[in-house]
């Protein structure tokens, strides 16, 4: 039902009370003499407008029986004395800014709209929006009276005007030209994304025996007899089978209903099945008069919710054009909201961050980098980075609900030992990051730690990544090395920037240069779940080496040989030892700078380089293990397999104290290579056809790209049948927690471009 105002009788009543009570009264003084004294100047005290307070919600028959207004019916009651009196506005006084673009308990960037057609309005409300009920605005649009929402709270605030009618189908297509909505910059064609929960499908399947005007006509008059209010209808192209949604409390009594309509049918098996849901389901309409004629708004839609790993039950589109609703799990409508309100710009793609290792060094350096950048990252890309966990190797601390930001501005170290973080738990995070609403959750790695890196295939494969969740801060992989074929990689890359919104980035190796059974499995959840494992910064932290490789092999170029330096480590200490300066001291100045790794002894052996090796190995295509590569440690084993005492600093200074025994051979070595002419370098080769890969301490001379190796620097040459004259090179400085972080940062703006890209 609902309730119907008699507007004769009660203008008839409104009048009556006017001349009779409110005279009485002394709501206004009837002025029989007014042309007596027309100006007289006291007159205006008589002549102005009263402030009449009635009561609202409540109502009475025509007979007298006193009865409500129903749901809202207070703001009923406003809108029905509004047309009655011939009033020029209404304002509801709400307790909040108006009508939100969403609402703001499940959406905390939705904003105030500044205006609204009445039919857009009737729609928001009629699909859920809190502030506003459908029936109350109907007195006002036959008088075109406009309707303020505005907040009691704030009545500064000019809140929502809504006001005016959407134009018809026949108006809107009369132009007849049809245009993709995003080519209209800055024009959103949506006002807001509501929603209704808590309802039930019912469906009737394989009824094409009977025949479809029957079947329909019997399935709604089964509804219509049994009082259900059905909010949506689908039927199948076959008109075999319908599904509409109702409301969860009506859902077994609709049932029960439908299913006496067709006892039958379902006797004789001419109607398949009768069912109804058993879980949560909710709706979400995206709705806005901009809709009409625009192309591309539902694609944008359901492009959003598919990359938020929300999984879309009914589909259904007003002839009117001005809504699209979907039907989704109870338990995703808050991420479909989200992700629906961020692709229609509607405000800025937010991308969920959890940090692992957030007190080292490095993980230090990406907070620090992220906290200097957040305006310029809102204002230029319309990117808000929102860091929802941080872990150390011991504890961790993450928002109080879910999607809350924590305030990474505040002492990282002090967040971590204070009464809200908790011992470090990885199942009961990897339960925050599944529940997160946001649809663009980011997985962070810092650490070096292998129990994390098992991690990587379940991240992956529950859909965290959805749009996938898993990034590695140094390495990014996003490309499926065992693919045959150059239009293979193309493919499998362009389906992930497509289907991505979650991924993991990982500046440490464990997992790309891990077990090679490890590897493969992340890898085939990767692919399984198009999802994005992100590791560039594994491999030459800022430098776009795997970048460069994959862009490579991609174009169709055949990588014959890499060759190079990927120890910055070694490239410094090389640089930096001479005569004056021997092997000890140039790797305590290393030290001393932040080049090295947490035990210099995994640069000084080649383990890093090594494994450093082993991902682009594998990048190529090559089924390689760290055993597999040919490495020189420059170590003897006395001082590789030595376990030293004390904190950081003692363990350090032991290690640069047992390395004054090598400064003499090492010399020697250095002195040899510049009779020649030649300088040391750390250098690896990869050769493709044959599969080997091999790291040593080699003598280079000056025809060699690595002769002029500075400092810290990392130098790759791609050896290809396109670049045959002379190597293709990246080149440059790639040591230090900065350089690193800088590696995961562009990393992190990489999947938010995407993320920006594929919803505007």
């Amino acid at each position: 039902g609902g309730v119907v105002p008699l507007w004769e009788e009660t203008e008839r009543r409104m009048q009556a009370w006017w001349e009779g009570e409110a005279v009485r009264e002394g709501v206004h003084v009837e002025d029989d003499n007014a042309d007596a004294d027309a100006n007289a100047n006291d007159a205006d005290a008589d002549h102005t407008a009263p402030i009449v307070i009635a009561t609202g919600f409540v109502a009475t028959s025509s007979e007298g029986v006193p009865t409500t207004l129903k749901r809202s019916g207070s703001d009923y009651s406003a809108t029905i004395f509004a047309k009655v009196t011939h009033a020029s506005r209404v304002t509801m006084w709400k307790n909040t800014d108006g009508v939100y673009t969403a609402d703001p308990r499940r959406v905390p960037e939705a904003f105030s709209i500044s205006s609204l057609k009445y039919d857009e309005a009737m729609e928001l409300a009629y699909f859920g929006a809190q502030v506003l009920h459908p029936l109350a605005m109907v007195p006002c649009i036959d008088s075109n009276i406009p309707v303020y929402v505005r907040n009691i709270f704030n009545p500064a605030f000019e809140g929502t005007v809504i006001q005016g009618r959407c134009a018809s189908l026949s108006e809107v297509n009369k132009d007849g030209k049809v245009v993709n909505w995003r080519s209209k910059r800055g024009v959103i064609p949506i006002k807001g994304i509501t929603s209704v929960d808590r309802v039930s499908l019912l469906t009737l399947e394989g009824a094409s025996v009977i025949g479809g005007a029957e079947v329909a006509e019997r399935f709604m008059g089964s509804m219509a007899d049994a009082g259900i209010n059905v909010l949506m209808v689908t039927q199948a192209s076959s008109e075999s089978s319908i599904t509409v949604v109702v409301p969860e409390d009506q859902g077994k009594k609709a049932l029960g209903a439908l299913r006496s309509t067709f006892e039958l049918e379902l006797s004789r098996s001419n109607v398949n099945a009768i069912s109804l849901t058993d879980t949560p389901m909710s709706i979400v309409a995206i709705v806005g008069e901009g809709m009409a004629m625009n192309s591309g708004v539902s694609a944008s839609f359901m492009s959003s919710l598919a990359k938020a790993n929300v999984n879309i039950r009914v589909i259904a589109q007003g002839s009117s054009e001005r809504q699209v609703a979907v039907v989704v799990a109870g338990e995703d409508t808050s991420r479909a909201l989200r992700a629906a309100h961020m692709a229609f710009t509607l405000s800025q793609t937010t991308c969920s961050v959890v940090i692992l290792g957030g007190t080292g060094k490095l993980g230090s350096a990406l907070i620090r980098q992220l906290n200097a950048q957040k305006e310029s990252l809102k204002k230029n890309l319309n990117l808000g980075v929102c860091v929802s966990a941080i872990a150390s190797r011991k504890k961790m601390i993450m928002g109080e609900s879910s999607g809350l930001c924590l305030s990474t501005s505040a002492d990282v170290d002090e967040m971590l030992t204070g009464e809200k973080a908790k011992d470090l738990d990885m199942e009961a995070l990897t339960a925050m990051l599944e529940a997160d609403v946001n649809p663009h959750r980011v997985v962070v790695d810092c650490t070096n730690d292998d129990g994390i890196a098992g991690f990587y295939e379940r991240w992956m494969s529950s859909g965290i990544n959805g749009e996938c969740v898993q990034w590695e801060v140094m390495e990014r992989n996003e490309m499926n090395h065992n693919s045959k074929t150059q239009i293979g990689y193309l493919l499998n890359t362009l389906s992930m920037s497509i289907s991505q919104t979650s991924p993991v980035i990982s500046p440490g190796r464990r997992a790309g240069a891990g077990p090679l059974s490890r590897y493969d499995a992340i890898r085939e959840a990767q692919r399984a779940n198009s999802a994005e494992w992100q590791y560039e910064s594994s491999v030459g932290a800022a430098l776009p080496i795997l970048t460069t490789l994959r862009d490579l092999l991609q174009t169709g170029d055949e990588v014959q040989r890499l060759r190079g330096c990927v120890s910055g480590t070694m490239a410094y200490v090389f640089r930096t030892m001479d005569e004056n300066t021997p092997f000890s001291e140039a790797v305590r100045q290393a030290m001393e700078k932040d080049f090295t790794e947490n035990d210099v002894r995994e640069d000084l052996s080649g383990y890093d380089a090594t494994r450093k090796i082993v991902v682009l190995a594998r990048e190529l295509g090559l089924n390689v293990s760290m055993e597999d590569v040919e490495v020189e440690s420059l170590l003897p084993d006395d001082i590789r397999n030595k376990e030293y005492e004390g904190d950081t600093e003692a363990m350090r200074a032991a290690v640069i104290e047992d390395l004054k025994a090598l400064d003499g051979p090492m010399l020697e070595r250095w002195r040899e290579a510049r009779r020649d002419d030649r300088e040391l370098r750390y250098k690896f080769v990869i050769d493709v056809a044959t599969g080997k890969c091999s790291c040593k301490l080699s003598a280079v001379d000056s025809k060699d790209t690595l002769y002029r190796l500075r400092n810290n620097e990392n130098l790759v040459a791609f050896e290809t049948t396109r670049y045959t004259t002379s190597p293709l090179i990246v080149k440059g400085a790639a040591a230090g927690p900065e350089l690193a972080a800088a590696g995961i940062f562009a990393d992190l703006l990489r999947l938010g471009r995407a993320f920006s890209t594929s919803q505007t």
